[in-house]
């Protein structure tokens, strides 16, 4: 038995007002918000069992998922409310595989399991724009993850079994709350009672990879599992703008939270010879 399952996902979210050199007025608050939800779930499973001499299963997972969601403010802004420009983005990617197989010589199971996510989430005052207000100017992007992928084989003979598990597990994330860099001659303004300027990424990872094999000679399981997360998270007022509090403070931040789990696991038991073997890598990076 074999079975293949792929998903390619790709969304765009954006919330976007180009004032440019014209003027954008509100008697109270200007808020630019563009948020995104979403769950998804991979699942396959294949089962090969016989009485006769041989049995094979093979299941194979592949979901790719591209996400941006964009919060732009530019123009000439002036308000008697307060200014908000927020992108917030949930991910919930669940992706989870099995193989059984089994015969009365024979019994061979492989699984492979590939996840890979790139996600951008920005909240953007844009170049040369201008803040006039007597409220707050806040500037808030918010990413929040939670990725699983997990593979079992296993695989069962009269005289040998072979099990086989790989899981990839690939993440770049981006979370940006800027204000971008003005190339104008002119400095532009921007004021307000307080100005707050907040990214924030918090991303989970359980990364799951088991195989198990039994013969009655020979059982070999071969289990690898690998990650590769790379995030840049990044808050800031870009050059050559006069910026000025009238009650509150300027704050600028950034933060990165991550929790990654990785277990793998091989069992290989025979009568004559019983093989096991794991490899893990993983490699976390970014940028703040």
């Amino acid at each position: 038995g074999g079975t293949v399952v792929t998903i390619l996902f790709e969304k765009q979210v954006s919330a976007i007002l180009m004032g440019g050199s014209q003027a954008v007025h509100a008697e109270k608050s200007i808020t630019v918000d563009a948020d995104s939800t979403d769950e998804m779930f991979l699942l396959a499973a294949t089962f090969g069992v016989t009485g006769g001499t041989a049995a094979a299963g093979g299941a194979g997972n592949i979901l790719a998922y591209e996400n941006a969601v964009q919060a732009h403010l530019g123009g000439q802004i002036t308000t008697g409310g307060d200014v908000n420009i927020t992108a917030d983005t949930v991910i919930e990617l669940y992706n989870v595989a099995l193989s059984i197989a089994g015969a009365s010589t024979a019994g061979v199971s492989g699984v492979a399991v590939v996840t890979s996510f790139q996600g951008l989430t920005e909240a953007i005052l844009l170049a040369g724009a201008s803040v006039d207000t007597k409220g707050k100017l806040n500037i808030l992007a918010n990413s929040r993850e939670f990725i699983t992928a997990d593979g079992a084989g296993i695989s069962g003979g009269g005289t040998a079994g072979v099990s086989g598990t790989v899981v990839v597990i690939l993440n770049e994330n981006t979370v940006l709350a800027i204000v971008q860099d003005n190339a104008a001659a002119a400095k532009p303004v921007i004021r307000a009672s307080s100005i707050t300027l907040n990214a924030q990424d918090d991303y989970r990872l359980i990364g799951v990879a088991a195989s198990a094999s039994f013969g009655a000679t020979a059982g070999a399981g071969v289990t690898a599992i690998v990650t590769l997360a790379d995030n840049l998270v990044a808050a800031g007022i870009g050059s050559n703008y006069a910026v000025q509090t009238n009650a509150g403070d300027v704050l600028v931040n950034a933060l990165s939270k991550r929790d990654v789990r990785t277990y793998a696991g091989s069992v290989g038991a025979g009568g004559t010879t019983g093989v096991g073997a794991v490899i893990m890598a993983l490699v976390v990076g970014g940028k703040l």
